[in-house]
């Protein structure tokens, strides 16, 4: 069924080519038209980080979207640059009056310990009624970008959090590499441009229709904005490999003497099928994601899944169509420096090699399994957990501002730690919750604990605590494990 499949479309090339550009157009006015937003859910169900995040959206509403700091500096001290900076406050809220809600500026009573000891670097919080999973790229320059205008004459301005580093993520993706590096692993592999080209044009229809498709999940399941990505890396990394087995064998069955259509008949038939196997097999191992049972992996999953499934359905139908339009002249457009003719597959360096691996299967598999070990090494120190903006490039802002932060204020100061308190009302709560500030103030690597601030519905409170080490340093991971037995 696959072989005739493969002949039918081949056969009819025009026909399936014009189908696969009209279901790549037709999937992309779809998603512009009837796509959803972004949304994740990080905090896993029942975790204390979970709890606390509920009770900030019910009780602090000003308070649960996103913040971004604001940061200053001046080697004449942030004093000296208080109306600028004060009019530069007030100008961010009347450019995003929807956006941002409660500005703390350095300067009044509240942002007291705003500014550093030694009166050179200070913050501003910028209180936004979003998360950064709710913002788009575009959304975040248009509120980021004129904060960065402001600095100047003496005074730096930086900003700091999730949507500063989204604001000025790199233009061209860790997939846009990808593509850029198959490209010329491809080139070099079969010395053709032509040859090179099928497997990327496969990939570009595969990518384009899938990532178009997968806007329109985004109403029905919670997708992570880095979603797009991972299915794009996936989608690149299969459909090149995809393609190349086709074409390689569809190259060799030229060099054997066959004609154009029966090298692709054969190729389907040996190639093709390895293809639907492992291609099924990537999909069963994505959709275990989904037993993770964290809500933004289903998302995630179903993402990369259809990018596979739209990449291994085009490896069978869309690419015997385009090797029916090139026929003898995959040869064409060829590097100077690599032979114009595919060997026959038992005169290759690697049909060569797999015979010494034949010969000497325990020798083989001894070396292979010492270098697996030898690579697994270091995955015996790892230790999980988010990448804050410490590990940005420091041409990036949120980098520069989280420098800034840890030069002036300690190390500790780019992960404050929220502690909601709840259980009574008015006094009853608001004395308890002071207690608890008290007492953490004498828990060890603890550099600042704020008074408890309470809700305005009066039934709830929050504590900000500071830690003395990084967010990504091991003593705060045990840190937070001894607050959490206090």
């Amino acid at each position: 069924m696959l072989v005739r499949l493969a002949d039918w479309c081949y056969r009819k090339r025009r026909l399936v080519v014009i189908l696969w550009i009209v279901a790549l157009v037709g999937s992309n006015v779809a998603g512009m038209q009837f796509g959803g937003e972004f949304r994740a859910d990080y905090m896993a169900p029942g975790s204390d980080s979970k709890q606390a995040l509920d009770v900030l959206k019910e009780k602090f509403p000003q308070q649960s979207g996103d913040t971004v700091q604001v940061v200053y500096q001046s080697d004449a001290g942030v004093a000296a640059h208080k109306e600028r900076i004060e009019a530069g406050l007030a100008k961010i809220k009347a450019d995003n009056p929807e956006l941002v809600g409660r500005i703390v500026s350095p300067f009044s009573p509240e942002g007291a310990r705003q500014i550093a000891p030694d009166g050179k670097v200070a913050y501003a919080d910028v209180d936004l009624t979003k998360i950064n999973t709710e913002m788009t790229p575009e959304s975040s320059k248009e509120l980021i970008l004129p904060i960065l205008d402001q600095g100047g004459e003496g005074l730096t301005v930086e900003a700091g959090g999730a949507v500063a580093q989204m604001a000025q993520a790199p233009e061209i993706g860790s997939e846009g590499i990808g593509f850029a590096a198959a490209a010329i692993i491809l080139l070099l592999m079969f010395g053709s441009v032509v040859a090179m080209g099928l497997p990327l044009l496969m990939a570009i229809f595969g990518i384009g229709i899938a990532a178009a498709l997968g806007t329109l999940l985004h109403d029905l399941i919670p997708t992570a904005d880095w979603a797009p990505q991972l299915a794009a890396m996936i989608g690149i990394g299969v459909g090149i490999d995809y393609a190349l087995f086709i074409v390689t064998r569809y190259r060799t069955g030229l060099a054997d003497g066959r004609d154009p259509r029966h090298a692709m008949v054969t190729a389907i038939g040996t190639a093709g099928r390895a293809v639907i196997f492992a291609g099924i097999t990537v999909v069963i191992s994505l959709l275990g994601m989904i037993l993770m049972n964290q809500p933004f992996t289903a998302g995630v999953a179903l993402a990369a899944v259809l990018a596979v499934l739209v990449i291994m359905f085009a490896s069978v139908t869309l690419l015997p169509a385009l090797l029916g339009f090139v026929g003898r002249n995959i040869e064409r457009l060829h590097l100077p420096f690599v032979a114009k003719t595919a060997k026959p597959l038992d005169q290759t360096a690697f049909y060569r090699w797999s015979r010494l691996v034949q010969r000497l299967p325990w020798v083989a598999a001894t070396v292979g399994v010492a270098v697996l070990v030898a690579l697994s090494i270091p995955f015996l120190g790892i230790r999980y957990g988010f990448p804050d903006n410490g590990n940005d490039d420091t041409s990036q802002t949120s980098r520069r501002s989280y420098d800034l932060l840890a030069a002036g204020f300690g190390e500790g100061f780019n992960g404050p730690m929220l502690i909601t308190v709840e259980g009574a009302s008015g006094e009853a709560l608001l004395g308890p919750a002071n207690a608890l500030s008290t007492k953490l103030k004498a828990v060890p690597d603890v550099a600042f604990v704020s008074p408890a601030q309470p809700a305005p519905s009066g039934d709830a409170a929050i504590i900000s605590l500071v830690p003395k080490y990084s967010p990504q340093d091991e003593r705060t991971e045990k840190f937070v494990d001894t607050l959490r037995k206090t």
